[in-house]
């Protein structure tokens, strides 16, 4: 098996310990463990909605990265026009690609107040419907920390998830079809922990272009 030698350093420890080295080797298997796991079941990085201006170059609107469940497209369907003003769509590659994954939305925010009650309406959630704080943890990278709530609209379940820094917001709603939502939890949480915000999202973004988590990812530029 792929890196098998690493289980090997916990044994080796003879009971008495793992040392520094072999921690960090057996925190290296995790981590590519989890890289080959996305890779089975999720798509290709979203690819953010762009906006022109005076001169008519594009840029993205917000620095973010999610890879989706798989088999929903990476292209933004609505880009021109959000739902509801707010959502962009990501749609699935065909009928039956991405269950029990019926659409992917996103919608990204600054340091608006009312950014989420915005969402809730157009996705028709009562504004008084609380998200909770929720730690996921991702090898690799430590604890994400995000709100959560799930809410029910026949004949599929909104799974709403907020991220923010200081300045930037972004909420991820997976619709899930309730037929076969037991089988949606795992890949769900595998995507939610490739989500990143303004400079996270530049680091995995490096990461995801560099490969294997066992290649260093080089320092960027704006982080000295």
């Amino acid at each position: 098996m792929r890196c098998s030698w690493l289980i090997g350093l916990a044994l080796l420890s003879g009971g008495c310990g793992l040392s520094a080295y072999e921690e960090r080797m057996l925190k290296a298997q995790q981590s590519l463990q989890r890289f080959e796991e996305e890779g089975r079941s999720l798509d290709e990085p979203i690819q953010v909605p762009r906006k022109s201006d005076k001169d008519g170059q594009g840029s993205p609107i917000a620095n973010v990265f999610l890879r989706p469940p798989r088999g929903i497209a990476p292209a933004v369907s609505n880009e021109k026009e959000p739902r509801g003003g707010r959502l962009y769509t990501y749609r699935p590659r065909s009928d039956k690609a991405a269950r029990p994954f019926s659409f992917v939305e996103v919608a990204f925010g600054g340091a608006d107040k009312d950014f989420v009650a915005e969402v809730f309406k157009v996705l028709g959630v009562p504004a008084s419907t609380p998200l909770r704080s929720r730690a996921l943890s991702v090898p690799g990278r430590g604890q994400l920390a995000l709100e959560s709530v799930d809410y029910d609209a026949d004949p599929n379940t909104y799974s709403i998830h907020l991220l923010k820094t200081a300045n930037s917001q972004v909420v991820v709603v997976y619709w899930i079809d309730k037929a076969s939502s037991a089988s949606a939890a795992r890949a769900l949480n595998l995507s939610l922990g490739t989500l990143g915000l303004d400079g996270d999202a530049g680091r995995l973004r490096d990461q995801f272009n560099k490969g294997s988590p066992l290649a260093k990812v080089p320092a960027r530029k704006d982080e000295g």
